[in-house]
């Protein structure tokens, strides 16, 4: 029974990206921040306002609808 833990190799190093991969990957990321987050955070704007309108106006007004 062998109680000694064998040395451990070294993790395979990866090979680092080449040109084409990063002149893909550097347009990707300018489009992201450019297009896709503004247009993620007026999303997120519009729904908040829904929220609010329906909670603050449209509950209450068609809960006096129902009232009267």
């Amino acid at each position: 029974m062998n109680l000694e833990k064998s040395p451990a190799e070294p993790p395979a190093r990866q090979s680092p990206d080449g040109c084409l991969a990063v002149a893909v990957r550097v347009p990707v990321r300018i489009v992201v921040l450019v297009l896709v987050v503004p247009v993620r955070m007026v999303w997120d704007a519009l729904v908040v306002g829904g929220r609010l309108l329906k909670d603050a106006v449209l509950r209450p007004l068609g809960r006096a609808l129902l009232w009267v």
